[in-house]
């Protein structure tokens, strides 16, 4: 946040990204966990009457937008149907998560965080070959 005397303050967070994977043959599942997590920083204006910065909980300034957390767990599989270095690779996939957000602000009357469960499933294609190499 910018503070009133012009100082820059860091906003800090810390996040994290957490997982296990299982291959067998042609399938893999796997699981993970992310979560990151940012602190208030506030500060008076120059007039020394109205708060300023991020994650403010009261005053005309304070909005449900600024996230104190967001967690997400998710777990899934990808199967290998068919492979052939010469043509390319067929996969079906499926994946289940979770999100988990609280914002700073709650308006009255508002549910105190939000949720949402997510299910995808996709057909993929992989085109035959390998990443390009650096050069020597």
């Amino acid at each position: 946040i910018a503070r009133a005397n012009g100082n820059i303050s860091l906003i800090h967070s810390s996040s994290t990204v957490t997982g296990l994977e299982f291959t067998q043959k042609k399938s893999m599942i796997y699981a993970y966990y992310g979560g990151v997590y940012a602190q208030k920083n506030t500060a008076y204006d120059a007039n020394g009457t109205s708060l300023i910065g991020f994650g403010m909980q009261s005053g005309s300034a304070a909005t449900n937008t600024q996230n104190r957390n967001v967690q997400e767990a998710t777990f899934g599989f990808n199967q290998t149907i068919w492979k052939n270095p010469k043509f390319g690779a067929l996969n079906f996939m499926g994946q289940y998560s979770y999100l988990l957000r609280d914002p700073w602000y709650e308006k009255v009357g508002a549910p105190p965080n939000a949720n949402v469960n997510m299910l995808f499933f996709n057909l993929r294609y992989t085109l035959p070959g390998s990443a390009p190499t650096m050069g020597k």
